[in-house]
């Protein structure tokens, strides 16, 4: 459990979380190749001393305070033949999760997000051993609102206080990890009036690497010819 705290802002996050791993496969090595974890996880948002400085009406809706409880199931399957330059193999990962009342959380949804990678090499060696790896990933998430939660489109306009998928809860595109067009969080739908990204509840982003040896270095080093296409 870890609680943060702002000091020169005003807010305060406190966040608990419980999880335990299965392993359900492994290699000849005794390495894990498929793993499933399940989890609980329950966080709280809490905004300090704005009453006084802040109108209520100029706190953005996405960005209230809110508790969210959600077990979740984790799976990781990972044929890779390196974790960290993976040259031949896949890996798999599938993270899902469902946030109710019943659970602690003020709203309800369901999530879920797939990724799955493949490498392949092709050409022929070099001087370091090493061919060309044409490297493949594509990331789909989809939430589900539910009972009294809504999903809302950037600028519709919502009346009374309604119950929305809170701001951090969202999908959100765009950084070194994901589409390097964009800045970190910067790619998909945004707030009409601030600019403020929005994300969003749904999530494709498919990724196509060339990779080949740097000659400017004795080890093996790879260098990316990249393209991305993706969309919150």
């Amino acid at each position: 459990m870890a609680v943060i705290t702002q000091l020169l802002s005003t807010s305060q996050r406190l966040e608990g979380l419980t999880q335990a791993e299965q392993v359900v496969s492994r290699r000849a090595d005794s390495s894990a190749v498929s793993i499933i974890t399940y989890r609980f996880n329950y966080r709280l948002v809490k905004a300090l001393n704005i009453s006084d400085t802040i109108s209520q009406d100029q706190i953005p809706l996405l960005s209230q305070p809110v508790r969210v409880g959600e077990p979740g199931l984790g799976y990781i399957r990972n044929h890779r033949d390196s974790d960290l330059e993976a040259t031949r193999g896949s890996y798999i990962t599938v993270d899902m999760g469902v946030a109710a009342h019943y659970f602690g959380s003020e709203a309800d949804f369901s999530r879920v997000l797939v990724q799955n990678s493949t490498y392949h090499p092709f050409g022929k060696a070099g001087k370091a051993k090493k061919q060309l790896v044409f490297a493949r990933s594509t990331r789909v998430g989809l939430e589900n609102p539910f009972s009294k939660t809504i999903i809302t489109q950037s600028g519709e306009p919502v009346t009374g206080t309604p119950t929305l998928i809170p701001l951090p809860e969202r999908f959100f595109m765009g950084g070194g990890n994901s589409h390097r067009g964009f800045g970190l969080n910067q790619a998909g739908p945004r707030d009409p009036t601030t600019g403020f990204p929005l994300g969003g509840s749904a999530l494709f982003l498919n990724n196509f690497e060339l990779r080949f040896p740097s000659p400017c270095h004795r080890a093996w080093r790879p260098l990316q010819n990249t393209c991305r296409a993706g969309s919150v």
